[in-house]
């Protein structure tokens, strides 16, 4: 699954996608996704990342990680973090000081 500028990816073979926990009907409870963004795309100045973000939001509702392609650090927010917020736009105003590049 991807686009130009991300893709659910992992350096490990179908590692993207994880489910941690299920309950007794055997659906999935806790989910991992792990999104691979180009380079410098993981910034406020990407005029689509609103866009994409609404749209893993809407795919993926629980742990999100964020990595731009050549580096190691990334950024973690769950499903209830990112709810706190009014939108995305305002979410990504206020991770930018302390997350975002």
């Amino acid at each position: 699954m991807q686009n130009r500028r991300f893709t659910f990816d992992s350096k490990y073979n179908d590692y993207w996608f994880k489910c941690r926990a299920t309950n007794d009907k055997g659906k999935c409870t806790n989910i991992f996704v792990q999104i691979y963004f180009k380079d410098h795309s993981l910034t406020q100045a990407n005029s689509h990342l609103e866009e994409e973000f609404n749209t893993i939001f809407m795919l993926f509702e629980k742990r999100y990680s964020f990595i731009e392609e050549s580096s190691d650090n990334s950024i973690h927010f769950t499903g209830a973090e990112i709810a706190q917020y009014a939108s995305t736009a305002d979410f990504i105003k206020k991770i930018s000081n302390n997350s975002l590049q």
